[in-house]
């Protein structure tokens, strides 16, 4: 199937975690959706000029109250994920086109991949392209992680 749509896509997932790629995959296909694996980077390959150490919730708290709002240590695994998706945000700036960045515990709701494809659509259609370096912040539970992790 074409990814979204039209919408290249792609999911990060480490090297050592076969297990979830293979449910990502279960997961991507029964959404309609096509996607190409990113291999994650692990903390240990985070840059220190890019990636901090910590990180302060409070703006993200504003407009996710599952996020708990405060300053928090990165750990490791949070620091190659950071690392992970600025290296993905950076390809999706050169290639001045919609991405869709998943991570490899995403889970799809019915109706996934149109929803998607409505929100390209919008976009595309309120801004000119000159104007379209857009992020979509769609869903997270970080309190849920953190307290899993």
């Amino acid at each position: 199937p074409p990814p979204a749509q039209g919408v290249a896509a792609v999911y990060i997932n480490l090297d050592r975690r076969a297990d979830r790629r293979e449910v990502v995959e279960a997961e991507l296909r029964a959404a309609g959706l096509a996607a190409s694996r990113f291999r994650a980077h692990t903390g240990d390959e985070a840059s220190e000029e890019e990636v901090a150490r910590s990180w302060d919730t409070r703006r993200n708290a504003r407009y996710d109250t599952n996020c708990p709002a405060g300053a928090m240590a990165m750990s490791s695994g949070e620091r190659g994920c950071a690392s992970s998706h600025l290296t993905l945000w950076r390809h999706c700036s050169d290639l001045e086109a919609p991405l869709l960045i998943l991570e490899d515990d995403v889970s799809f709701k019915a109706g996934a991949a149109g929803a998607l494809a409505a929100l390209v659509q919008l976009v595309e259609r309120c801004l000119p392209p000159a104007d379209r370096f857009v992020l979509l912040y769609l869903s997270a539970h970080v309190a849920r992680w953190r307290d899993a992790a």
